[in-house]
């Protein structure tokens, strides 16, 4: 699934995408403020409110009973300066919707009117790495008319960050218009298990929810990927009324992979519940891992499909929709609503490519060698993948080296080599552009004190529950006391189901150089290892490495809570591989 489309889906369904990307690992919100410069002039840690878009209700209907709820879902996002912004409330003011509207809150979430009246409303979110959601309901009061509107209006706080001062009232406001036509609506079809190189199934519902039938032709758009947006994941079928091979017109036709149906003739009456004829069928390789399925329905010339390029079409019989019972629920696409044409389903065949950087503290004298431990670990199912761009296809897994001020490497260990020192401030800028990328949600605060940056390549592949070690000889320059560094690990073009484990802070202390010498020694904090990675079959594997090459590996997957050197939210360690890899063929041409 391309990016591209990807984003039609998220722009035509964005409350139901932005949920489901908390469990799915996606990152299909748009970014808000470049976190990045705004950490490093050091200014307060931000969240922000993503209203949701405007919505059309229907009347109630004359012959009494109320409409079903509409849900609206904003969404409070962590702009990335922190690792988690804590004790996150959600304000609501219903006070715009009087004689129009009504207001329901969820009953299995903290929230809670704060007035008589119930106008306005506070929902509790507690700690929010990157996303935070609440499900409210509304729906226009009896003898509401057509044409009238209404708002709801939203606020965030924190305790540890404010909100952006670039959000709007426009940002912060969903309007709300009582209208009659149709809307055309899906429902979410839960997660699914594919077994590896097989298939799985399922089978998007389309209902009616508006008051009027809806225009001649329906249209549905599916597609699938994996977590980084990859083929590892891909819709199967062979319909004659099908598109396949559709996506975004600006594309190769390569990246294009979505499938879009017509069904010319079909008419859906209010209430209507359709099903396609035939499930859906979703197909893995052998090596997938995690991703997602997309589905949407809309009327012919909506805009789910605007701008979408043709594909072939199928060879087979046609694929209909088909009624369904509605039973007691209502699933929740042109028509009066946007927000609710899509849906959105993880998919996972239970194998994982995970990698895990592994490190440990050191402590030593001004002026004398110490051994620093850098690794990565492989403790997921599948061997390690090759690195798009690589020199070699041999060439595995990267590790990226951050190395405080005030500490010098007198040893590089085989396969790795400095990645242009300069000035801090420049290391900071490359650090940071290094851990840019289209899929990273949360980039926490850079220490000034970032010093030379090395680079290490894998050359081989590394089995699940086995750890590459890269041993350093590390001088400090000066006195120093807890001075941060980090490990980041990464494979596969960045492609990892657990990214809290792919990066390992360190500190280095030094003292001064006495005349009885102070032999140095690398300390290894065994909780951290136990607290990053209790359950990997690597973490034994990499204290053992630790043992017989005399590097420190004890800290993996994260270091210490309270001072993190870098935070990762989900999808933040597609790490610029490109970039390293460059760097390693420029040293190999000049060497050559």
């Amino acid at each position: 699934m391309s990016d591209a489309l990807l984003r039609r889906f998220a722009r035509i369904g964005a409350a139901v995408v932005a949920a489901s990307a908390i469990s799915i690992g996606l990152t299909v919100l748009p970014a808000q403020a470049d976190s990045g410069s705004r950490s490093a002039s050091g200014s307060s840690a931000l969240i922000s409110v993503i209203a949701p878009s405007a919505v059309t209700l229907v009347p109630q209907p004359a012959s009494g009973g109320p409409t079903a709820l509409t849900t609206l879902t904003p969404v409070v996002l962590n702009e990335g300066d922190i690792a988690q912004a804590n004790d996150v409330v959600l304000s609501i003011d219903a006070s715009g919707l009087t004689g129009v509207a009504e207001l329901t809150l969820p009953a299995k979430e903290d929230c809670a009117y704060t007035d008589a009246a119930h106008t306005k409303a506070e929902c509790r979110l507690g700690s929010v790495e990157t996303v935070g959601t609440v499900d409210l309901g509304v729906r226009t009061l009896a003898g509401a008319a057509v044409g009238s509107t209404a708002k709801l209006s939203f606020k965030a706080t924190a305790s540890n960050a404010v909100e952006d001062p670039s959000d709007t009232a426009a940002d912060l406001t969903t309007v709300i218009t009582v209208g009659d036509g149709p809307d055309l609506a899906t429902g979410e079809v839960g997660s699914l298990t594919v077994k590896p190189g097989g298939s799985a199934s399922y089978t998007p519902k389309l209902r009616n929810v508006g008051d009027r039938d809806s225009a001649k032709g329906v249209v549905m758009l599916i597609d699938a990927a994996d977590d980084l947006g990859g083929s590892a994941f891909t819709i199967g079928g062979n319909y004659s009324n099908c598109q396949y091979g559709v996506g975004d017109s600006s594309l190769p036709a390569a990246e294009r992979t979505g499938v879009l149906c017509h069904f010319d003739d079909v008419v859906v009456h209010p209430g209507d519940v359709l099903q396609p004829s035939a499930p859906i069928t979703v197909k893995a390789t052998s090596d997938a891992t995690i991703g997602y399925t997309a589905y949407g329905f809309d009327t012919v010339g909506g805009e789910l499909t605007q701008g979408l390029s043709k594909g072939h079409s199928g060879t087979g019989a046609a694929l209909s929709l088909v009624s369904v019972p509605a039973g007691s629920s209502r699933a929740l696409v042109g028509d009066l609503n946007y927000g609710n044409n899509v849906g959105i389903a993880k998919l996972s065949t239970g194998q994982t490519l995970d990698v895990m950087a592994t490190t440990g503290n050191i402590s030593g004298t001004v002026g004398t060698g110490i051994e620093l431990g850098a690794g990565v670990a492989n403790v997921g199912t599948l061997p390690t993948k090759s690195l798009d761009g690589a020199p070699s296809a041999e060439d595995t897994a990267a590790v990226l080296v951050a190395l405080p001020v005030g500490v010098k490497v007198t040893k590089v260990p085989a396969g790795c080599f400095d990645d242009e020192p300069a000035s801090a401030q420049s290391a900071r800028s490359r650090l940071g552009s290094r851990l840019s990328s289209r899929m990273a949600t949360a980039v926490g605060t850079l220490p000034t004190d970032i010093g030379a940056l090395y680079a290490c390549i894998v050359d081989s592949v590394i089995q699940p529950g086995s750890t590459n070690l890269f041993t350093f000889t590390v001088e400090p320059t000066k006195v120093l006391h807890a001075a941060q560094g980090a490990v980041v690990a990464f494979t596969g073009s960045g492609i990892d189901d657990d990214l809290t484990n792919n990066v390992a802070d360190f500190t280095v202390d030094a003292v001064k150089a006495t005349t009885a010498p102070v032999t140095a020694t690398a300390s290894a904090t065994a909780s951290a290892a136990a607290t990053a990675s209790a359950s990997s079959p690597a973490s034994a594997a990499a204290s053992a490495s630790a043992t017989s090459t005399g590097g420190a590996l004890a800290q993996t997957g994260g270091g210490d809570d309270t001072t993190p050197m870098l935070f990762y939210g989900i999808g933040a360690i597609a790490l610029g591989v490109a970039g390293v890899l460059l760097a390693r063929r420029r040293k190999a041409g000049s060497h050559g």
